[in-house]
C-alpha cells in the first residue's frame, strides 16, 4: 500500500514537473530567440535561405573564371 502510494505520487509529481518544464520552455524560447529565429520559419524557407547563402559565398559565384582555371 505504501509503495503504491509512493509511486503514484512520484508519477503525479513527474507529470507536474514535465508540464511545468514544457510551459517554461514554450513561453521562454520565443522571447530568447526573437521573431526572426529559424524556429518560426518553414523548412522550405530555411532551405531557400541556405541556397541563397551558398550562392553568395561560393567561390564560383565570386569569380567563376579563376575557380575553373585551377
Amino acid at each position: 500500500m505504501i509503495l503504491h502510494q509512493y509511486t503514484k505520487r512520484g508519477r503525479e509529481l513527474g507529470h507536474t514537473m514535465r508540464r511545468l518544464f514544457y510551459h517554461v520552455v514554450t513561453s521562454l524560447v520565443p522571447e530568447l530567440l526573437g521573431k526572426d529565429a529559424l524556429l518560426n520559419e518553414t523548412v522550405a524557407e530555411i532551405e531557400r535561405r541556405a541556397l541563397e547563402e551558398e550562392r553568395r559565398t561560393s567561390p564560383r559565384s565570386v569569380d567563376p573564371k579563376s575557380y575553373y582555371e585551377k
